[in-house]
C-alpha cells in the first residue's frame, strides 16, 4: 500500500480499495529500462529515488483513476475494462503537474524536489511528453463488448485534457492581473481541475450498464466534485499546515497566484485595502511581512470563511445530483465520505 501525506484524517474507501489495481498497471506501463527518462518518471511517481532505486516514497491519491473505476464499479461494469482509461488518466494528470510546476516554478512536490529541480528544464519538459504519449498508449488497451464504447472514451479523454490545458493557459494568462473576477476564476479551474475530475466519473460510468441519464449523474456530479476539489486546494495553498502539505502558510499568496482567496479579498476589500493589496502584488517579490499583511486584509474580509463554504456548496451539490441516481446505499455512502473528505481535506 503506498504512503500517503495524509493528516490525522481517514483517508476514504474509494481512495484505497482501486490503489493497489491503479499501482499495477501504472508501474507496467512505465516499466522500461531502456532510457533513463523512465527512471526519472518512476521518480516522478513516488516509486524511485534521484538515482533511479527502488523506494516506498510518498505518492498521490490517485483520485482521478479511483474515481473512474468506482464509477464503473457503481455503474455494472467491469474493472479489468475500465483500468487502461483509469491509468490513463492518472498519466495524464502527472504530465499537467510535471509542466506545471515548471511553468509555476515549483521546486517541490510530496516533501521532495520536483523533476526540474533535480534535472533540469530540457529533461523534465521530454519527460512529462513522454507521460503523455504513455497515457495514450495506455488507453488503446481499452477493451469492452461494445466497440463504440472505446472510441467514445477516447474522445472524452482527448477532450478533457484539451479543457485542462486550457484551463493552464487561463491561470497563466490571470498571472499579475488584479482585475480576475469570480465568473472568471470559476471557469478556470472548470477546465484547469475540473475537466478531467468530471471525465473520469463520465467515463466511468460510460464503460457500465446503465442508462444514459445515469451517466450524466455521475458526469455532472465530477463537476461539482472539481469545484469542490480546487477550492479546497486553494484554501490549503494559503492557510494548510506546513507539515503537512510541505509549504509554508501564504505559499500561494508569496507566488502571487490569483487563487480564489486573492479573487475574494480583491473584489470584496475596502479601497483601502485594496491599493495596499495592489501594492504588495506589485512588488517584484513578496516578503513574510508583505503576506502577513495579505492575511490580515482576508481575515477582515472572511474570505477563508466565504471559500470554506463554497467548497461545501460544490459539495453538497455533487451529493444531491449523486443522490438522485437508481443506485444502492453502498455506492451513495462510498460517494459521499469521498467528497465529504475532499471538502474537508488537510493534504
Amino acid at each position: 500500500m503506498p504512503e500517503f501525506n495524509t493528516a490525522s484524517e481517514e483517508v476514504p474507501e474509494v481512495l484505497t480499495k482501486y490503489r493497489e489495481l491503479v499501482d499495477a498497471s501504472l508501474k507496467k506501463c512505465l516499466s522500461s529500462d531502456s532510457l533513463f527518462v523512465y527512471d526519472m518518471l518512476r521518480y516522478c511517481m513516488g516509486w524511485a529515488d534521484d538515482s533511479g532505486e527502488p523506494i516506498q516514497g510518498t505518492t498521490g491519491k490517485a483520485l482521478r483513476p479511483s474515481l473512474c473505476l468506482f464509477a464503473c464499479e457503481a455503474a455494472g461494469g467491469r474493472l479489468r475494462d475500465a483500468i487502461p482509461v483509469a491509468s490513463s488518466i492518472e498519466l495524464i494528470h502527472n504530465f499537467s503537474l510535471v509542466h506545471d510546476e515548471i511553468q509555476d516554478f515549483d521546486e517541490t512536490r510530496h516533501h521532495r524536489p520536483t523533476l526540474w529541480a533535480v534535472w533540469g528544464i530540457p529533461r523534465a519538459l521530454v519527460a512529462g511528453n513522454v507521460l503523455r504519449i504513455i497515457a495514450d498508449i495506455s488507453v488503446e488497451g481499452l477493451r469492452t463488448s461494445n466497440r463504440a464504447k472505446p472510441i467514445e472514451s477516447v474522445s472524452l479523454l482527448a477532450q478533457a485534457c484539451l479543457e485542462m490545458i486550457e484551463g493552464q493557459y487561463m491561470d497563466i494568462s490571470y498571472e499579475g492581473r488584479i482585475d480576475i473576477s469570480l465568473d472568471q476564476y470559476m471557469a478556470m479551474i472548470s477546465r484547469k481541475t475540473g475537466a478531467l475530475i468530471r471525465c473520469s466519473l463520465h467515463i466511468g460510468a460510460e464503460l457500465g450498464n446503465v442508462e444514459e441519464s445515469v451517466v450524466n449523474v455521475f458526469k455532472e456530479s465530477g463537476r461539482a466534485l472539481g469545484y469542490t476539489f480546487q477550492i479546497r486546494d486553494d484554501i490549503l495553498g494559503i492557510w494548510g499546515s506546513e507539515t503537512i502539505t510541505g509549504k509554508p502558510v501564504g505559499a500561494d499568496i508569496r507566488r502571487k497566484k490569483n487563487s480564489l482567496p486573492v479573487v475574494h479579498a480583491m473584489s470584496e476589500c475596502s479601497e483601502t485595502e485594496r491599493k495596499a493589496l495592489l501594492d504588495v502584488f506589485s512588488r517584484k517579490e513578496m516578503g513574510d511581512s508583505e503576506v502577513e499583511l495579505v492575511l490580515d486584509i482576508m481575515e477582515s474580509n472572511h474570505t477563508l470563511k466565504f471559500a470554506q463554504e463554497l467548497a461545501d456548496k460544490y459539495c453538497e451539490n455533487a451529493l444531491d445530483i449523486m443522490e438522485s441516481a437508481p443506485l444502492n446505499n453502498r455506492t451513495k455512502k462510498d460517494f459521499s465520505e469521498l467528497a465529504y473528505f475532499l471538502a474537508q481535506r488537510k493534504f
